[in-house]
């Protein structure tokens, strides 16, 4: 599929807005979260009843409602830790376009036109302290325009946490977690290439009807809110999830390997196919040490 190169040159980065609400709302089930500026650096475990010299020993890891907890408490005493700021980088698919779309190649399938059959695929790290809890995340990126072709998925520790087709989803597998006081049931897809490698879809089904194809996790429920404009197409991207949710999900990977997938696909034409251009944002995560 041809993508319109005067939108390559001029829109390059793709932007999250993420900002945090107040700390009565921060983890009600159906509120927006906003990931704003952290407090200052202190003792991170001072409102939570731990004593900072003794902790408890820890046999098993720590439930949901334990953290939830104890991020919210850390919050409103202004005593949760956070990183510095860091880089999160995922490159110009253009840069080398002679390994981006190898169709037939590494678990790709041969081209076929409205079809998911090639994918590149990109993950950074984010640096948090061994031991640490993630609690939040802010990211910042001054860009306001993104373009891609053909579909994406956004993961977060493998989850798929945003994607431009949303029926390739069934073909995954899920977890489902409780969510909020009522604890509503909510569906983690896990990405897995192999599975949904084939999936099939229709342009003019999406440029119809877009919010029938676009899933950003927690959006049905009032605990997810996403934008970005269909393939193709340039246009404004944003992202913004409950907390609990992340940290739902940021439980399934120590600390040491939290992380951010960016994966865009392509049909049949490895000339323009799996294109995005420089994603360059920065992200700070609130976070504690049991």
């Amino acid at each position: 599929m041809q993508c319109n190169e005067f939108m390559k040159l001029n829109y390059k980065i793709l932007i999250f807005a993420l900002s945090v609400l107040g700390v009565a709302t921060l983890y009600n089930n159906c509120s927006r979260v906003e990931f704003s500026q952290l407090p200052e650096d202190s003792s991170s475990l001072i409102g939570t009843g731990i004593d900072p010299e003794n902790p408890p020993p820890r046999d098993e890891p720590p439930v949901v409602e334990e953290v939830v907890k104890n991020c919210a408490d850390l919050m409103a005493s202004g005593q949760l830790s956070k990183t510095p700021f860091q880089k999160i980088v995922f490159e110009d698919t253009e840069a080398d376009r002679r390994k981006v779309c190898e169709f037939g190649k590494n678990g790709n399938l041969a081209s076929r036109n409205d079809f998911i059959q090639a994918r590149y695929e990109q993950t950074q790290k984010v640096n948090l302290p061994a031991g640490a809890i993630l609690c939040t995340f802010e990211l910042k990126t001054d860009a306001t325009e993104f373009i891609y072709d053909d579909m994406f998925y956004l993961t977060y520790n493998d989850y798929i946490i945003a994607t431009s087709l949303k029926t390739s989803l069934t073909r995954t597998s899920k977890d489902v977690i409780e969510f909020g006081e009522d604890k509503t049931p909510v569906s983690l897809y896990k990405y897995d290439w192999t599975r949904i490698a084939g999936a099939q879809f229709n342009n003019n089904d999406i440029n119809r009807d877009p919010t029938a194809f676009n899933y950003c996790l927690g959006a049905d429920l009032g605990a997810g809110e996403c934008m970005w404009p269909n393939t193709q197409q340039q246009g404004r991207i944003d992202f913004g999830w409950d907390p609990e949710l992340l940290i739902n999900i940021g439980l399934k990977a120590d600390s040491q390997n939290q992380r951010f997938g960016f994966i865009v696909t392509g049909d049949n034409d490895p000339g323009t196919d799996c294109y995005h251009p420089k994603m360059e944002f920065e992200v700070q995560a609130g976070y504690y040490i049991p």
